[in-house]
């Protein structure tokens, strides 16, 4: 919001922001304040499988919640609809979210279109929700990932140009 507004309603509101107490997987108490000590209760979560809890995550993960921030824009219709409006939301949005999965995996911001385009194909959806898994992303290693996008989106500056 900073960067594409200039307000910093996040960095005013912390002062008076109430900690929120999250159980870590081992049982401990964390107190949560800001977005680093967040993302340490997301790392350390109970629901995360005990072999990765406390791992940072990685570039399947980054791509799976991609993936699930682009359905979520599309079911509550901000995403590629007919207006001009839309359209240049839909661009904002993939170049902040691109912009910020970088903070997880470097190679991340390469992967934001196919995941948008994942996004838009009802038979993925479908397929989630009944798996609950995204087996083409969570069972490839970074390298075969790679093969998943198209070249051009490899070599590309985005979300930059």
């Amino acid at each position: 919001m900073v960067k594409s507004t200039g307000l910093t309603p996040w960095s005013d509101e912390r002062v008076h922001r109430k900690p929120h107490e999250a159980v870590l997987g081992n049982g401990q108490v964390f107190v949560v304040h800001d977005r680093s000590s967040a993302h340490y209760a997301a790392w350390n979560s109970p629901k995360r499988n005990p072999r990765v809890m406390g791992r940072r995550f990685k570039l399947h993960e980054v791509r799976v919640w991609q993936r699930l921030m682009f359905w979520t824009g599309r079911e509550l219709g901000l995403l590629e609809a007919d207006s001009d409006a839309s359209l240049e939301f839909t661009d904002w949005f993939v170049r902040f979210i691109a912009h910020f999965s970088a903070v997880y995996d470097r190679a991340a911001p390469a992967f934001t279109r196919d995941s948008l385009r994942w996004s838009a194909k009802e038979e993925n959806i479908q397929e989630y929700l009944v798996h609950r898994e995204m087996k083409d992303i969570t069972t490839v290693s970074q390298s075969k990932a790679f093969l998943q996008i198209p070249s051009e989106e490899l070599n590309d500056s985005f979300p930059y140009e």
